[in-house]
């Protein structure tokens, strides 16, 4: 499965600290039966609130990964017990097919000129007397 993942660390970190994070990281999918596909620093960037009344900045850091159940689990272990992980977030990245944009244009544009009647509510009295 496609699965891409944001997380945070801390600001205070050098940027060899940051790579040996990140590489601690890598080792943690690779090791749980996954891979990397793409990382990315996005930079240190001020956070939206302060957290723990100190933190007001992080390194925010992305990243596609290929995995199992497995390898969510150990990385959701891993950044959860990890001191210098402020945030994280992973996804199940979904891939559309191209046929599959066509069909859900095609069914958008049928129920804009009205071909599918809308639900509409069924009456309840009896037509037998």
């Amino acid at each position: 499965m496609n699965y891409e993942s944001t997380f945070i660390i801390s600001s205070e970190l050098k940027i060899n600290e940051i790579e040996e994070f990140i590489l601690k990281v890598r080792k943690v999918i690779e090791n749980s039966y996954g891979s990397v596909k793409i990382i990315k620093q996005l930079g240190t960037k001020k956070l939206a609130y302060s957290i723990n009344k100190s933190c007001h900045y992080g390194n925010y850091i992305y990243m596609e990964f290929l995995g199992n159940a497995e390898t969510i689990v150990a990385l959701k272990n891993f950044f959860k017990f990890n001191d210098l992980v402020i945030r994280f977030l992973i996804i199940k990245k979904i891939i559309i097919k191209e046929n599959q944009i066509k069909k859900n244009k095609e069914l958008i544009s049928s129920l804009d000129k009205g071909d599918i009647t809308k639900n509409e509510p069924i009456s309840t009295k009896s037509s037998i007397t």
